[in-house]
């Protein structure tokens, strides 16, 4: 894993919707560095939705968007003498003082008057509220610390959110992937704002984009009125910090190492946005699939060592630790470069050579990208020999379908699971 520094950026809210991360979340939350989709427009010195910082300027403020005092409240302070001054706080400190002994009684009249009884049977609030907590939420408090039944779920910060009574009606997506399931689960007509890299399904293209994954602007974003925002690796912490203190409801999720995480995230954002049915019927049928895919290769006799390459990037390919490498393992091969722990992995030719794979897969966008990256291989005079090129066993894999953790994913399983097993589907070789 990649070290990561402390977070020296905004972030100490005491918003509801954006209460202190738990000790050391934030320092895990790091961001891999992603070859190819997202990183060339970084700006420098920013940190990640990970904690990742690019290039160390030592500004861990975002200075555009500091709230600016409006003048004519700079002008009257200004004006008001000293005296005026004391008063106003000596009336403050009183009023707060008088104020707080009584939700203080009340609390605790509260809690002499309701015990908990041994034996009580639950109630199906109770039952639920088990259940959350067993999923990692817990039972929102009002502004009192009093104990109120709408339940809530911890983002991927570890931070307890709310959920909503009813999916929100202004949405902002700041991933792709994010914002393909939530078309999925028929909450198109309530996103409000997506990235520039949202352009499916066809529909997103239409909507108003906030900026890039990791450039999101904060201003359009605010502009949009949002009631939730849903977040996810690799988008910039000081933006999320900053929704937070402005009292934005945002949901951060991290990315998965495999399909199940995938499923996963699709009934986590079903929760969020109130769509619990649908993710479920959606994670339900993208298992299903699932299922058959094994069944239909169960017992493959060779299972074939396959390199994956991000095309026009270098030699990147996914380590161990990315979901990539578990689609090339239900698809009935081996991941070469599985033992590297990591999620991304910049290989050497030295090294390919020495591994000789029996299959590569290029993610390309096009087949026009695809053709060019087999042909360099082919007259690359150390790749040339390997045996996947030399076989010609190279195939394409959709980049965009390929890199976004949703459930395009089981389309490719599906695409190399029938390049690398054709027989497995009644097909010659």
């Amino acid at each position: 894993m990649l070290a990561s520094k402390p977070h020296d950026g905004p972030g100490n809210s005491t918003s509801p919707h954006f209460p202190k991360p738990e000790p050391g979340l934030r320092d895990r939350y790091f961001v891999d560095p992603v070859p190819a989709l997202f990183c060339h427009d970084r700006p420098a010195g920013d940190r990640l939705a990970g904690g990742e910082r690019l290039a160390d300027a030592g500004k861990a403020k975002d200075q555009h968007f500091v709230d600016p005092v409006p003048s004519l409240l700079v002008a009257a302070a200004r004006a008001a003498s000293a005296a005026a001054a004391v008063l106003v706080l000596a009336l403050t400190v009183g009023v707060a003082a008088v104020l707080m002994l009584f939700p203080a009684a009340g609390l605790a009249q509260s809690e002499r008057t309701q015990p908990v009884e041994p034996g009580r049977s639950r109630t199906a609030s109770g039952a639920r509220d088990d259940l959350v907590r067993a999923q990692g939420g817990g039972i929102v408090g009002d502004d009192l610390g009093r104990p109120q039944t709408q339940a809530s779920i911890r983002d991927d910060l570890g931070r307890p959110f709310p959920l909503p009574a009813a999916a929100p009606a202004r949405i902002v997506s700041m991933a792709p992937n994010i914002t393909e399931i939530l078309f999925a689960l028929g909450l198109g007509d309530r996103i409000v704002g997506v990235t520039r890299f949202c352009d499916y399904p066809p529909g997103a293209e239409a909507v108003p984009k906030v900026g890039g994954l990791v450039d999101p602007n904060v201003e359009i974003i605010l502009s949009l009125k949002p009631g939730l925002v849903l977040a996810f690796r690799g988008n910039p912490l000081r933006v999320i910090d900053r929704l937070g203190e402005l009292h934005v409801p945002v949901f951060v999720f991290d990315i998965g190492g495999g399909l199940d995480d995938m499923c996963g995230l699709v009934t986590r954002i079903g929760s969020v946005t109130r769509r619990e049915r649908e993710a479920q019927a959606l994670a339900a049928a993208l298992r299903s699939r699932l299922d058959a895919l094994e069944a239909r290769l169960a017992g493959v006799a060779a299972r074939p060592r396959v390199f994956v390459i991000l095309h026009s990037q270098g030699l990147w390919t996914s380590g161990g630790e990315g979901y990539i490498s578990d689609l090339v393992a239900r698809a009935g091969a081996v991941n070469i470069a599985a033992g590297i722990g990591r999620k991304w992995v910049l290989y050497s030719r030295e090294r390919i050579v020495r591994d000789d794979p029996d299959a590569v897969f290029v993610l390309a966008r096009s087949r026009r990208e695809f053709e060019a990256a087999r042909e360099w291989m082919a007259g690359e005079a150390r790749l040339g020999g390997v045996k996947a090129v030399r076989t010609g066993r190279v195939f394409l894999l959709d980049q965009d379908a390929a890199s976004r953790f949703g459930p395009r994913l089981v389309d490719v399983l599906e695409t190399m699971a029938r390049d690398l097993h054709p027989e497995r589907f009644g097909e010659g070789r």
